[in-house]
C-alpha cells in the first residue's frame, strides 16, 4: 500500500501556542520520494546524529526502503523536523517489532524551541 499525503495541523491542535504556525506534513513511501527529498532527508539525519550527536552508525540501515517518511519543511523546502515510520512486523537493528515503530526523529537546529517535536510526534502517532 502505498500513498503520498499532505496534513495540516492547526493552531487548534491540542499541542499549539501563540508561536506555532500551521505546519505542511509530508508523508511518503521510500518509492515515492524524489531525489532531493531523500537527499535532503539523509544531509539533516547525518548532521543531526552523526555531526552534532556524534552517533557514529550506519545512517542507511535498509530499513528507509519499508518505511512511511514523514516531515515539514520550511517555506524555501529546507526540512525542519522528520521522523521515520516502520510497518509492524519489521525486521530492524536484529529484531522484528509487532507494532509500528517510530525512529530517526529529527528536528532541524534552527526550528528547535519551538515545539515542532510535539506536532511531529503527534502527526506520526496518528498515522
Amino acid at each position: 500500500r502505498t500513498y503520498s499525503v499532505k496534513l495540516m495541523i492547526s493552531k487548534k491542535s491540542s499541542l499549539s501556542d501563540k508561536r506555532s504556525e500551521p505546519y505542511l506534513w509530508q508523508a511518503k513511501y521510500f518509492n515515492q520520494l524524489t531525489l532531493d527529498e531523500l537527499y535532503n532527508i539523509l544531509n539533516l539525519r547525518i548532521q543531526v546524529f552523526m555531526e552534532e550527536q556524534k552517533c557514529f552508525y550506519p545512517e542507511t540501515d535498509y530499513c528507509d526502503q519499508k518505511a512511511l517518511h514523514l516531515w515539514t519543511t520550511s517555506k524555501t523546502k529546507f526540512i525542519l523536523a522528520y521522523a521515520r515510520i516502520l510497518p509492524p512486523n519489521t525486521f530492524s537493528h536484529g529484531m522484528v517489532n509487532n507494532s509500528a515503530k517510530i525512529g530517526r526523529v529529527v528536528v532541524d537546529k534552527s526550528a528547535r524551541g519551538t515545539r515542532l517535536s510535539y506536532f511531529l510526534m503527534e502527526k506520526a502517532i496518528s498515522l
